[in-house]
């Protein structure tokens, strides 16, 4: 919002000068996400983030770009120009889809009170990270959707896009989600990731009405510390109006990743956000334990940075 105030000064011979003077304020906006990337990017929609994606852009006033394409395997990547027809016959329906999904979603969002715009690739030996990148790498957000019927693939292509495109994503694996989230659960843990989780999650934690940040001790020796970090970080959660409270839990034989869930339960949380850990392995990309099971198991949308 913008106020003006306008002082005017009379012609330069008046008794009396009045002076011409405009100042504007504009107030501070709640939500940053200007751009929120929605990729389809396996053939497939999701429904679940797709609706999450435009509840968040009608309350952010956001654009909702929404990428459609779809990828397949072939045996041998140049193979079309010794066998055309049969490439042809692979590639075809590929292309089916994503026109026809694309129609699809176009007016599905048409029906909506958002803006928004539909991107299409029909490159489809191309892989779906190549193909989502250019679009991710332009947006402030990404929300994928996890149908967790072939982990395989929708892990690689999470993996990627995680630690490739450089932006937030969150992972919406069920088809209802309250967005924005009333209570969020921030996994806390004293890395460069976890912190970059809370920065790039700030729109949505100052929209909730309770955040709570989870430190999960440990015996490896900085238990204390990251204890002590996580009270610092409570504080400037607060110097941004972000109601938070910090909670404290002893790590389990099971792991991280289980008292993470536990908690979340247990608090009625509608959001979990954690840093997003993962290593390359032989030119793909392999989530980290605590990552990859909240991806597996969490039945809330999880929003990882890297």
């Amino acid at each position: 919002m913008i106020w003006i105030n306008i002082q005017w000064r009379a012609g330069h011979h008046s008794a009396r000068r009045r002076s011409l003077h405009l100042q504007i304020y504009r107030e501070p906006e709640s939500a940053m996400y200007r751009d929120i990337l929605l990729p389809f990017a396996l053939g497939r929609v999701h429904e679940g983030a797709l609706e999450c994606a435009v509840a968040l852009a009608r309350h952010s006033n956001s654009r909702l770009v929404a990428f459609i394409g779809a990828s397949i395997a072939v045996p041998i990547a140049t193979g079309w120009m010794y066998y055309p027809s049969e490439y042809a016959a692979l590639h075809e329906p590929a292309k089916k889809t994503v026109r026809t999904l694309s129609t699809q979603v176009d007016e599905r969002l048409a029906r909506e009170a958002t803006a928004w715009e539909v991107r299409s690739n029909e490159n489809v030996w191309e892989s779906a990270t190549y193909q989502t990148l250019p679009h991710a790498r332009t947006a402030d957000l990404a929300i994928v959707g996890l149908h967790r019927q072939d982990h395989g693939t929708e892990e690689a292509f999470a993996n990627a896009l995680l630690m490739e495109a450089g932006i937030p994503i969150i992972f919406v694996p069920g088809d209802v989600a309250r967005m924005p989230p009333k209570r969020v659960l921030v996994a806390w843990k004293n890395t460069r990731e976890a912190i970059r989780a809370v920065h790039d999650a700030l729109p949505i934690l100052k929209l909730a009405e309770h955040v709570d940040v989870l430190h999960v001790s440990s015996d490896a020796g900085t238990g204390r510390n990251g204890s002590d970090v996580a009270g610092h970080l409570l504080a400037h959660l607060q110097q941004h109006s972000v109601n938070a409270t910090l909670v404290h839990r002893e790590h389990r034989d099971g792991g991280t990743a289980p008292v993470i869930l536990g908690y979340a339960q247990e608090s009625g949380a509608d959001m979990i956000v954690a840093g997003g850990y993962g290593r390359s392995r032989t030119s793909e990309y392999v989530f980290g334990g605590v990552t990859r099971t909240l991806l597996r198991s969490s039945t809330l949308p999880v929003l990882l940075s890297h």
